[in-house]
Protein backbone atom coordinates (compact mmCIF):
# COMPACT_ATOMS: atom_id res chain seq x y z
CA UNK A 1 0.00 0.00 0.00
CA UNK A 2 1.51 3.23 -1.28
CA UNK A 3 2.33 5.97 2.07
CA UNK A 4 -0.11 9.06 1.71
CA UNK A 5 1.13 11.98 -0.26
CA UNK A 6 1.18 14.25 3.27
CA UNK A 7 3.24 11.63 5.13
CA UNK A 8 6.23 11.56 2.34
CA UNK A 9 6.03 15.51 2.43
CA UNK A 10 6.99 15.28 6.46
CA UNK A 11 9.35 12.80 6.34
CA UNK A 12 11.53 14.39 3.47
CA UNK A 13 10.91 18.11 5.33
CA UNK A 14 12.06 16.33 8.97
CA UNK A 15 15.31 15.12 7.07
CA UNK A 16 16.02 18.19 5.12
CA UNK A 17 15.88 19.97 8.71
CA UNK A 18 17.81 17.42 10.53
CA UNK A 19 20.33 17.95 7.86
CA UNK A 20 20.31 22.01 7.65
CA UNK A 21 20.23 22.20 11.96
CA UNK A 22 23.33 19.56 11.92
CA UNK A 23 24.63 21.62 9.52
CA UNK A 24 24.53 24.87 10.71
CA UNK A 25 25.33 23.81 13.80
CA UNK A 26 28.85 22.39 12.89
CA UNK A 27 29.81 25.33 10.91
CA UNK A 28 28.50 27.38 13.95
CA UNK A 29 30.88 24.97 16.44
CA UNK A 30 33.69 25.58 13.85
CA UNK A 31 33.40 28.99 13.79
CA UNK A 32 33.41 29.48 17.30
CA UNK A 33 36.19 26.82 17.93
CA UNK A 34 38.17 28.52 15.68
CA UNK A 35 37.53 32.06 16.94
CA UNK A 36 38.18 31.45 20.59
CA UNK A 37 41.81 29.57 19.84
CA UNK A 38 43.08 31.89 17.76
CA UNK A 39 41.85 34.79 20.08
CA UNK A 40 43.67 32.90 22.65
CA UNK A 41 46.75 31.93 21.17
CA UNK A 42 47.25 34.95 18.62
CA UNK A 43 50.37 36.23 21.00
CA UNK A 44 52.03 32.53 20.60
CA UNK A 45 51.06 32.33 16.84
CA UNK A 46 52.73 36.02 16.28
CA UNK A 47 56.13 34.94 18.43
CA UNK A 48 55.84 31.82 16.35
CA UNK A 49 55.89 33.15 12.80
CA UNK A 50 58.93 35.99 13.63
CA UNK A 51 61.03 32.80 15.23
CA UNK A 52 60.15 31.39 11.82
CA UNK A 53 61.34 34.70 9.75
CA UNK A 54 63.77 35.07 12.03
CA UNK A 55 65.53 31.58 11.48
CA UNK A 56 64.51 31.99 7.68
CA UNK A 57 66.77 35.44 7.95
CA UNK A 58 69.75 33.74 9.98
CA UNK A 59 70.59 31.82 6.33
CA UNK A 60 72.46 32.25 3.67
CA UNK A 61 72.25 29.62 0.37
CA UNK A 62 74.89 29.92 -2.24
CA UNK A 63 74.67 28.02 -5.83
CA UNK A 64 77.48 29.50 -8.32
CA UNK A 65 78.41 27.74 -11.38
CA UNK A 66 81.83 28.95 -13.31
CA UNK A 67 82.05 27.55 -16.45
CA UNK A 68 85.32 28.10 -18.63
CA UNK A 69 84.21 26.64 -21.66
CA UNK A 70 80.89 28.14 -21.70
CA UNK A 71 81.40 31.68 -19.79
CA UNK A 72 77.54 32.28 -21.27
CA UNK A 73 76.19 29.91 -18.77
CA UNK A 74 78.15 30.98 -15.49
CA UNK A 75 75.75 32.19 -13.03
CA UNK A 76 76.12 33.49 -8.35
CA UNK A 77 72.36 32.56 -7.12
CA UNK A 78 72.04 33.31 -3.42
CA UNK A 79 69.46 33.55 -0.72
CA UNK A 80 68.95 35.93 2.37
CA UNK A 81 65.81 37.11 4.12
CA UNK A 82 63.81 35.19 2.06
CA UNK A 83 64.64 36.55 -1.06
CA UNK A 84 66.35 34.54 -4.11
CA UNK A 85 69.20 36.72 -6.30
CA UNK A 86 70.01 34.83 -9.54
CA UNK A 87 72.85 37.65 -11.24
CA UNK A 88 74.89 36.42 -14.53
CA UNK A 89 77.57 38.72 -16.37
CA UNK A 90 76.25 41.20 -19.04
CA UNK A 91 78.19 41.64 -21.90
CA UNK A 92 76.51 44.52 -22.79
CA UNK A 93 77.26 46.54 -19.99
CA UNK A 94 80.32 44.70 -18.79
CA UNK A 95 79.28 44.02 -15.33
CA UNK A 96 76.71 41.58 -13.52
CA UNK A 97 73.13 42.07 -14.87
CA UNK A 98 71.40 42.95 -11.50
CA UNK A 99 74.39 44.46 -9.67
CA UNK A 100 73.74 42.50 -6.81
CA UNK A 101 77.11 42.44 -5.61
CA UNK A 102 76.93 45.62 -2.82
CA UNK A 103 74.00 43.77 -1.54
CA UNK A 104 75.65 40.80 -1.35
CA UNK A 105 78.69 42.11 0.14
CA UNK A 106 76.39 43.70 2.67
CA UNK A 107 74.67 40.29 3.44
CA UNK A 108 78.71 38.52 4.28
CA UNK A 109 80.05 42.29 6.53
CA UNK A 110 78.84 43.24 9.73
CA UNK A 111 79.87 46.56 10.99
CA UNK A 112 81.78 46.64 7.30
CA UNK A 113 84.15 43.69 8.39
CA UNK A 114 84.45 40.91 6.61
CA UNK A 115 82.51 37.87 7.83
CA UNK A 116 83.69 35.73 4.80
CA UNK A 117 87.55 34.05 3.65
CA UNK A 118 88.32 37.20 1.06
CA UNK A 119 89.60 33.82 -1.34
CA UNK A 120 85.39 32.60 -0.96
CA UNK A 121 84.33 36.21 -1.81
CA UNK A 122 86.49 37.08 -4.42
CA UNK A 123 86.21 33.26 -6.42
CA UNK A 124 82.09 33.92 -5.99
CA UNK A 125 82.66 37.19 -7.95
CA UNK A 126 84.27 35.18 -11.27
CA UNK A 127 80.90 33.73 -11.96
CA UNK A 128 79.56 37.00 -12.64
CA UNK A 129 82.38 38.70 -14.45
CA UNK A 130 83.97 38.91 -17.74
CA UNK A 131 85.09 35.64 -19.29
CA UNK A 132 88.74 37.39 -19.68
CA UNK A 133 89.15 38.05 -15.46
CA UNK A 134 89.81 33.72 -15.41
CA UNK A 135 92.73 34.02 -17.39
CA UNK A 136 94.08 37.36 -16.41
CA UNK A 137 93.72 36.20 -12.69
CA UNK A 138 95.48 32.88 -13.58
CA UNK A 139 92.16 31.00 -12.21
CA UNK A 140 92.76 27.30 -11.98
CA UNK A 141 90.98 23.96 -10.16
CA UNK A 142 92.09 20.63 -10.63
CA UNK A 143 90.62 17.56 -8.77
CA UNK A 144 92.66 14.52 -6.81
CA UNK A 145 91.01 11.61 -5.02
CA UNK A 146 90.90 13.52 -2.27
CA UNK A 147 90.58 17.31 -2.57
CA UNK A 148 90.01 20.02 -5.36
CA UNK A 149 92.49 22.36 -5.26
CA UNK A 150 91.20 25.99 -6.38
CA UNK A 151 94.25 28.72 -7.53
CA UNK A 152 93.91 32.64 -8.45
CA UNK A 153 95.65 35.68 -8.28
CA UNK A 154 93.36 38.78 -7.87
CA UNK A 155 94.82 42.17 -7.53
CA UNK A 156 98.19 41.44 -6.51
CA UNK A 157 97.90 38.55 -3.67
CA UNK A 158 97.75 34.97 -4.63
CA UNK A 159 94.98 32.73 -3.14
CA UNK A 160 94.48 28.72 -2.50
CA UNK A 161 91.52 27.07 -1.40
CA UNK A 162 91.77 23.14 -0.62
CA UNK A 163 88.70 21.83 0.09
CA UNK A 164 88.30 18.62 2.27
CA UNK A 165 87.44 14.93 0.86
CA UNK A 166 84.07 15.46 0.27
CA UNK A 167 84.37 18.82 -1.52
CA UNK A 168 83.74 20.62 1.39
CA UNK A 169 85.48 24.31 1.72
CA UNK A 170 86.30 24.49 5.49
CA UNK A 171 86.52 28.61 6.34
CA UNK A 172 88.96 27.97 9.08
CA UNK A 173 91.35 25.79 7.56
CA UNK A 174 91.06 24.92 3.85
CA UNK A 175 91.63 29.04 2.90
CA UNK A 176 95.25 30.58 2.35
CA UNK A 177 96.25 33.54 0.73
CA UNK A 178 100.08 35.08 0.23
CA UNK A 179 99.77 38.57 -0.13
CA UNK A 180 101.30 41.83 -2.14
CA UNK A 181 103.36 39.36 -4.66
CA UNK A 182 102.63 41.89 -7.20
CA UNK A 183 103.28 45.81 -7.07
CA UNK A 184 100.47 47.99 -8.36
CA UNK A 185 101.33 50.48 -10.39
CA UNK A 186 99.05 52.63 -11.70
CA UNK A 187 96.50 49.67 -11.72
CA UNK A 188 99.45 47.72 -14.10
CA UNK A 189 100.39 44.58 -11.23
CA UNK A 190 104.41 43.68 -12.11
CA UNK A 191 104.90 40.18 -10.42
CA UNK A 192 108.01 40.25 -7.81
CA UNK A 193 111.01 38.56 -9.49
CA UNK A 194 111.49 36.21 -6.52
CA UNK A 195 108.05 34.54 -7.48
CA UNK A 196 108.65 33.67 -11.33
CA UNK A 197 108.99 30.95 -12.98
CA UNK A 198 112.56 29.86 -13.98
CA UNK A 199 113.13 30.70 -17.58
CA UNK A 200 115.19 28.35 -19.78
CA UNK A 201 116.94 31.36 -21.41
CA UNK A 202 116.75 34.74 -21.99
CA UNK A 203 114.63 35.07 -25.04
CA UNK A 204 111.58 32.59 -22.98
CA UNK A 205 111.68 34.94 -20.04
CA UNK A 206 108.74 35.11 -17.96
CA UNK A 207 106.28 38.12 -18.07
CA UNK A 208 106.31 39.39 -14.94
CA UNK A 209 102.97 41.22 -16.07
CA UNK A 210 101.24 37.99 -16.74
CA UNK A 211 100.10 36.00 -13.76
CA UNK A 212 100.54 32.94 -15.47
CA UNK A 213 104.11 32.86 -14.95
CA UNK A 214 103.77 32.99 -11.24
CA UNK A 215 106.02 29.80 -9.60
CA UNK A 216 103.20 28.56 -6.86
CA UNK A 217 105.65 26.68 -5.34
CA UNK A 218 107.64 29.80 -4.21
CA UNK A 219 104.65 31.06 -2.35
CA UNK A 220 104.35 31.00 1.33
CA UNK A 221 100.59 30.70 2.27
CA UNK A 222 99.12 32.31 5.59
CA UNK A 223 95.58 31.01 6.90
CA UNK A 224 92.83 33.27 4.83
CA UNK A 225 90.22 33.50 7.67
CA UNK A 226 87.18 35.89 8.50
CA UNK A 227 88.50 39.45 9.85
CA UNK A 228 89.37 37.92 13.38
CA UNK A 229 86.90 41.36 14.87
CA UNK A 230 83.97 40.37 12.83
CA UNK A 231 81.26 40.34 15.75
CA UNK A 232 79.49 38.03 13.34
CA UNK A 233 80.85 34.90 11.60
CA UNK A 234 79.35 32.08 9.95
CA UNK A 235 78.56 28.04 10.24
CA UNK A 236 78.16 25.49 7.82
CA UNK A 237 80.59 24.69 4.70
CA UNK A 238 80.07 25.27 0.99
CA UNK A 239 80.82 22.10 -1.24
CA UNK A 240 82.86 21.99 -4.12
CA UNK A 241 82.57 20.02 -7.17
CA UNK A 242 84.66 19.88 -10.51
CA UNK A 243 83.01 18.47 -13.63
CA UNK A 244 85.37 19.20 -16.70
CA UNK A 245 86.18 22.88 -17.49
CA UNK A 246 83.24 24.13 -14.44
CA UNK A 247 83.74 24.75 -11.03
CA UNK A 248 80.36 24.06 -9.03
CA UNK A 249 79.31 25.61 -5.40
CA UNK A 250 76.87 25.10 -3.53
CA UNK A 251 75.68 25.18 0.41
CA UNK A 252 73.64 26.94 3.18
CA UNK A 253 75.34 28.58 5.83
CA UNK A 254 73.98 30.01 9.07
CA UNK A 255 74.81 33.26 10.89
CA UNK A 256 76.05 32.54 14.20
CA UNK A 257 77.21 35.22 16.51
CA UNK A 258 80.79 34.65 17.36
CA UNK A 259 80.82 34.81 21.68
CA UNK A 260 84.79 34.84 21.67
CA UNK A 261 84.75 38.43 19.76
CA UNK A 262 81.27 39.28 21.03
CA UNK A 263 82.57 39.23 24.57
CA UNK A 264 85.57 42.05 23.70
CA UNK A 265 82.64 44.00 22.29
CA UNK A 266 81.43 46.63 25.45
CA UNK A 267 77.46 46.38 24.47
CA UNK A 268 76.42 50.15 23.80
CA UNK A 269 73.19 51.95 24.51
CA UNK A 270 71.02 52.71 27.59
CA UNK A 271 70.80 48.65 28.30
CA UNK A 272 74.73 48.40 27.85
CA UNK A 273 75.23 51.20 30.58
CA UNK A 274 73.02 49.48 33.15
CA UNK A 275 74.17 46.37 32.62
CA UNK A 276 77.60 47.40 33.05
CA UNK A 277 76.75 49.44 36.11
CA UNK A 278 75.69 46.09 37.44
CA UNK A 279 77.81 43.99 36.85
CA UNK A 280 80.22 47.05 38.66
CA UNK A 281 77.90 46.56 41.57
CA UNK A 282 78.44 42.55 41.83
CA UNK A 283 82.04 42.73 41.42
CA UNK A 284 81.68 45.41 44.68
CA UNK A 285 79.37 43.39 46.56
CA UNK A 286 81.91 39.92 46.37
CA UNK A 287 84.39 42.01 47.16
CA UNK A 288 83.49 43.49 50.25
CA UNK A 289 82.04 40.10 51.13
CA UNK A 290 85.61 38.69 51.25
CA UNK A 291 87.21 38.43 54.41
CA UNK A 292 89.82 40.26 55.10
CA UNK A 293 92.98 38.94 57.18
CA UNK A 294 93.38 41.86 59.78
CA UNK A 295 90.71 43.94 61.05
CA UNK A 296 93.47 46.91 60.86
CA UNK A 297 95.22 48.21 57.57
CA UNK A 298 97.66 50.55 58.01
CA UNK A 299 97.13 53.79 55.89
CA UNK A 300 99.62 53.46 52.90
CA UNK A 301 99.49 54.83 49.15
CA UNK A 302 97.64 53.43 46.88
CA UNK A 303 99.23 50.39 45.24
CA UNK A 304 98.90 49.29 41.63
CA UNK A 305 96.27 46.42 42.36
CA UNK A 306 94.09 49.34 43.59
CA UNK A 307 94.80 51.47 40.97
CA UNK A 308 93.69 48.12 38.37
CA UNK A 309 90.45 48.18 40.39
CA UNK A 310 89.32 51.87 40.21
CA UNK A 311 90.44 51.86 36.00
CA UNK A 312 88.01 48.50 35.96
CA UNK A 313 85.19 50.39 37.92
CA UNK A 314 85.95 53.89 35.69
CA UNK A 315 85.53 50.92 32.49
CA UNK A 316 82.16 49.43 33.65
CA UNK A 317 80.31 52.62 33.88
CA UNK A 318 80.99 53.58 38.30
CA UNK A 319 83.23 56.24 39.27
CA UNK A 320 86.42 55.55 41.55
CA UNK A 321 85.92 55.20 45.61
CA UNK A 322 87.03 58.32 47.09
CA UNK A 323 89.26 57.28 50.19
CA UNK A 324 88.67 57.98 53.78
CA UNK A 325 91.48 59.84 55.94
CA UNK A 326 90.97 56.97 58.78
CA UNK A 327 93.05 53.99 57.96
CA UNK A 328 90.74 51.64 59.32
CA UNK A 329 87.63 49.80 58.37
CA UNK A 330 84.36 50.82 59.27
CA UNK A 331 83.63 48.19 61.99
CA UNK A 332 83.71 50.89 64.95
CA UNK A 333 80.68 52.28 64.08
CA UNK A 334 78.32 49.42 64.66
CA UNK A 335 75.59 51.83 63.70
CA UNK A 336 77.12 51.98 60.29
CA UNK A 337 77.65 48.97 59.75
CA UNK A 338 74.13 48.07 60.45
CA UNK A 339 72.84 50.22 57.88
CA UNK A 340 75.31 49.18 55.04
CA UNK A 341 74.28 45.70 55.70
CA UNK A 342 70.58 46.21 55.30
CA UNK A 343 71.24 48.21 51.80
CA UNK A 344 73.42 45.19 50.74
CA UNK A 345 72.02 43.63 47.06
CA UNK A 346 73.13 39.86 47.18
CA UNK A 347 74.96 38.78 43.41
CA UNK A 348 71.72 36.28 43.20
CA UNK A 349 69.56 39.43 42.93
CA UNK A 350 72.34 41.02 40.76
CA UNK A 351 72.47 37.87 38.52
CA UNK A 352 68.09 38.14 37.91
CA UNK A 353 68.63 42.15 36.94
CA UNK A 354 70.72 41.41 34.56
CA UNK A 355 68.56 38.20 33.19
CA UNK A 356 65.35 40.70 33.20
CA UNK A 357 67.63 42.97 31.44
CA UNK A 358 67.97 40.27 28.45
CA UNK A 359 64.68 39.53 28.67
CA UNK A 360 63.69 43.15 27.86
CA UNK A 361 66.33 44.02 25.86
Amino acid sequence: MRKPICNTIFEYSTIFSFLYMKKHFTLYNLYDILHFRMKRNFSLLLILLLVLSSALAEQLTISCLIDADAPQKSFFSWMSNGKTTKDFFDATSGASKKHSLKEFNNVIKKNGRNCFPKSVQNLLLFAVSSPEYLTEDALSFSKTEKTITIQFIHRGNAYKIVTEPDGSIDFTSGCFVHKNIAKNTGGVFTIDENFLKESASEEKKADPHDFSSVDWEKLSFTPDKPEASSEQGFKGKLRATVSQNALKINGTLIKSDNEKNKESVPETGLFGAIKEKIKGLRKKTAEEKTPSKTEVVKEEPATEEEAEEEDESAESGGQPEETTDSGTKDKENDNEESDDDSTAISPGKIDDMLRKLDSIK
